[in-house]
């Protein structure tokens, strides 16, 4: 509790997961797996009405949700060594969950090409869904059949040595869609998006 927001939540999430992996060829390895998630919210609380007035005894907004979250999911990928310096893993992932309505797929591409002996050129573009907060399902202040929340990330990088010495410099840029989020009304609201970009480096020695 902190003023006129209170939270009272329960959450019990249970997950399932199982993969295998089928060597086709000498230089090719297929994977494949599924997942199931039982994600059980029981949320109480308030939220204030006006964004300027958010102290004990202000004017407050209360929700409550109980209803469980059902995510089923599967993926498949295939690694392939195309050759003794490129190695290429296509794959594609789809999820369906019980608060979205909605099933997602998601395609994925990451190479690695080996530019001499300790140094490797890496790359990857892949897209991503994720289920909004379960909050922003309830009737009294969220949005019943919110879509799920998207985004594409592209990366680029190069890591140079190997073993226990790495260098890996990455430069990556994302695109977001359809975020979920609580406005200055103290609203749920969809469809936000935006942008990040940003370089990350890595060092292990």
């Amino acid at each position: 509790g902190y003023g006129a927001f209170t939270l009272d939540a329960a959450q019990r999430q249970r997950q399932l997961h199982a993969q295998l992996a089928w060597e086709a060829r000498s230089n090719v390895v297929v994977r494949g797996g599924a997942e199931v998630e039982h994600l059980r919210s029981d949320l109480s609380g308030s939220l204030p009405k006006a964004a300027y007035d958010q102290s004990l005894g202000a004017r407050t907004s209360l929700f409550t949700f109980d209803a469980p979250g059902r995510r089923t999911g599967g993926f498949v990928e295939v690694d392939w060594r195309a050759g003794s310096a490129l190695r290429i893993t296509p794959g594609i992932r789809t999820d369906h969950s019980k608060l979205t309505a909605r099933t997602t797929y998601d395609p994925r591409l990451s190479l690695a090409w080996r530019l001499g002996s300790i140094v490797t050129l890496t790359s990857a573009v892949a897209w991503y869904h994720q289920i909004p907060d379960p909050l922003y399902f309830a009737d009294s202040v969220g949005v019943p059949g919110l879509p799920p929340m998207r985004s594409r990330q592209g990366v680029i990088g190069l890591q140079a040595g190997e073993g226990a010495a790495i260098l890996r410099v990455e430069a990556y840029h994302k695109e977001y869609e359809d975020l979920a989020q609580i406005d200055r009304d103290q609203e749920v609201v969809g469809r936000g998006v935006g942008t990040s970009r940003g370089v990350d480096v890595f060092v292990k020695g």
